[in-house]
Order: C-alpha cells, then structure tokens, then sequence
C-alpha cells in the first residue's frame, strides 16, 4: 500500500533524465524498505513470520536488481552518444577529406586526425559491445527476481521491475537503432573515401592504410 501511494506521486526529480517512462524507481523501492526496516523496531518476533521476511528480503533483492538495471541502461545511453558523436566527427573530417583531395598540407592533417579520431571510436565501440552483452545478463537477472519476488508474495515489487525493465528495453532499441543509422552514415562516407584512394596516382599518404 505504501509503494502504490508512492508510485502515484510519479518519479523523483532529476533522478534520470534519459526517458520519462524510466524515471520510476530504484530510489522508490530503497524508500520502501527503509520505511519498512523503521517500523521493525515496533514489529513482535511473533510478526516476523517466514512470509514477512520472504517479502522484505524481495523488496532488498528488486531495489538492487532496479538500481543495476537503471545505471546499466544510463551508461549504455551515455556511451552511445558519444559513440555516435565520435562517428559523426568521422563523418565530417572524411568529408572534409574527400573535398581537399590534392592539397597535400591538408591532407596530411585530416589524415592524423582522422587516425586520432578512429582510435576513440573503436574505443567506444569496444565498451558499447560490452555494455549490450552485459544487458543480456541484466534482462535474465530482473526476469528471475520478478519471478521470484512473485512466488515470495511481493507482486507489488515483480510487477515494478517488469514495467522498468520493458522501460528500459524500449529504451535500448531506440538508442540501438540510432547507433545502427550512423554506423550506415560512416560506413557510406568511408565506402566513397577508399574509392576516390584507389583512384589516386600519386604517393601521398592513404588514411587508409595507416
């Protein structure tokens, strides 16, 4: 009964800005518990039956299974902006390239950093892969504390990480396919890059090749 009067005052402040929908808990449930933990104190061992406990230690396992999958979903968003951001930076020196062809000065400039610029963008990609494979985990961790959490008794708490976790979800898929639609970009770019180097005669440098 406390957790629904919580859940109908809406999320907390600045708690995440990434998507209104997933602005729910994990602070809620902490709440909850410490409220709980509080009022223990007036609680007669006689009340701490085995179904109290088995709920109070669900409403400690979802709080933790919220608040990882909320930071999980936070850095995945935050690394692939800048994922994007760097492959946007590609974008725009290859074209700057592809533009100063024959220039040599020029060229040897946007070929370094270029270089530069691919180095963090595969650094990037290397953490954003990661972070997708750790979600993988996250979704089977608040698929099994959902279940469990239901068998204990506390649906309250297994019907809250389900609708964080399909927040969550909708998130990642719409942030997945802006990273698949500027990869496309880059890729097009690099396609026409390498074209026009092949063509080149002469022996400057290929950022290609470097």
């Amino acid at each position: 009964m406390i957790l629904r009067q919580i859940l109908r005052k809406g999320p907390i402040k600045g708690h995440c800005k990434f998507s209104p929908k997933f602005r729910l808990v994990p602070q809620i449930l902490l709440v909850y518990c410490a409220s709980d933990v509080s009022k223990n104190s007036e609680i007669s061992p006689q009340a701490l039956t085995h179904e109290f406990l088995l709920k109070q230690s669900s409403g400690i396992a979802a709080s933790a299974v919220a608040q990882l999958l909320h930071y999980t979903v936070a850095a995945y968003v935050d690394i692939a902006n800048n994922y994007m951001k760097m492959l946007n930076k590609q974008i725009s020196l290859t074209e700057e390239f592809l533009s100063r062809i024959g220039d040599t000065s020029a060229e040897e400039k946007l070929s370094d950093s270029i270089i530069g610029c691919r180095i963090e963008t595969k650094e990037l990609k290397e953490k954003f892969s990661n972070l997708e494979s750790l979600m993988v985990y996250i979704e089977e961790l608040v698929n099994s504390t959902t279940q469990a959490s239901f068998l204990a008794g506390a649906d309250y708490y297994s019907l809250s990480l389900c609708e964080q976790l399909n927040a969550a979800k909708r998130e990642i898929q719409t942030t997945k396919k802006s990273v698949e639609t500027t990869e496309q970009d880059y890729l097009s770019v690099e396609l026409q890059a390498i074209e026009k180097e092949r063509k080149k005669k002469d022996k400057g440098g290929n950022i290609f090749s470097k």
